[in-house]
């Protein structure tokens, strides 16, 4: 990818260098790997809640096709998820690294990636949320399919632990990618404007936030 592309970014003003600290440098990278810990944790619950909860109830066979539904479910949805989140990401370093270097942007590709910046969270959340309540529909349906009913009670457990692991990855998920980009893009992206006048980003409100 050509990262001076005249058309779009100007050589290098000296009035708008400035010695970037590393986290404004890898400001992009450390927003990428915000959302880890959040998912870690809800995984690890899930794990947990499966272990106590819901291993012990079910049958040997139902045992061995849970086993081999969560193995597929892992080697395909969460690279496509990380895929999803990642490319966002991607699509802001030329405009990133032209602005660490002191070049000019054109005002509306500027705006373009203070836009998407300003939503990631948003993204996040959606990624999030279709990775993870995916699993409620799924391992109920894929447990049904084995020899022998279904019980209740293991669906019912099988919906809390997903939607409960869901709740505490998507939740701070939200708020690690918001609270890093504010600490590491925000300086960079948002030296000459203000992030409350940028059409088309969502911020979100107090009311929201307490909700």
């Amino acid at each position: 990818m050509n990262f001076t592309d005249a058309s779009k970014v100007t050589e290098t003003d000296p009035a708008n260098r400035r010695d970037w600290g590393l986290f404004q440098r890898r400001g992009l990278l450390l927003v990428a790997i915000s959302p880890i810990v959040a998912n870690l944790i809800g995984s690890v619950f899930n794990i947990l809640y499966n272990q106590q909860q819901i291993w012990p109830i079910l049958s040997d066979l139902q045992r061995s096709c849970f086993d081999r539904s969560w193995f597929w479910f892992n080697v395909v949805v969460y690279p496509v998820a990380v895929a999803s989140w990642v490319v966002p990401i991607l699509r802001l370093r030329r405009v990133h690294y032209a602005l660490i270097d002191g070049k000019q942007i054109e005002p509306a590709e500027l705006q373009d990636a203070q836009r998407r910046m300003i939503n990631l969270p948003w993204w996040i959340l959606l990624v999030s949320s279709v990775s993870w309540l995916s699993c409620v529909p799924i391992f109920p349906a894929v447990l049904a399919t084995v020899p022998g009913k279904l019980s209740l009670e293991v669906v019912f457990h099988l919906v809390t632990s997903f939607v409960t692991a869901a709740l505490i990855a998507i939740t701070h998920s939200f708020f690690a990618v918001e609270l890093v980009s504010q600490h590491t893009l925000f300086p960079v992206f948002f030296r000459n404007s203000n992030p409350a006048y940028v059409p088309g980003a969502i911020p979100l409100s107090i009311t929201a936030r307490g909700i």
